[in-house]
């Protein structure tokens, strides 16, 4: 099983979770990624509609104030490896190494 590491999490209706702190080497999207990156979040998986628009809008308010915060464009998987923005972990997968490909299926 892959265990994650990361900044955040948000679920269960739009909760944030810290689980590390924001600024430090996260894992969470590969030793590259991780290197380059102050904030990793994940969104939580609901099969809830409401749980998952109240979850979905906190998700994008973190990404945007933690972007924000570390001098991060908003700009969403933009460029290749070494553009600075928010990226996913699909475009980490087609720009740096391996295989996830959220949360694009999962947002569809």
């Amino acid at each position: 099983a892959e265990v994650a590491y990361t900044a955040f999490v948000v679920g269960d209706g739009g909760q944030v979770y810290q689980v590390g702190e924001p600024g430090y080497v996260q894992w969470g999207a590969g030793t590259v990624a991780n290197a380059n990156s102050p904030v990793q979040i994940e969104l939580g998986h609901t099969n809830d509609p409401e749980t998952f628009k109240k979850d979905y809008a906190v998700y994008i308010e973190l990404a945007r104030d933690m972007a924000a915060q570390y001098g991060i464009p908003t700009s969403l998987d933009a460029g290749g490896a070494g553009t600075p923005g928010i990226k996913s972990h699909l475009w980490v997968t087609q720009h740096i190494w391996g295989d996830h490909t959220d949360p694009y299926g999962y947002l569809a």
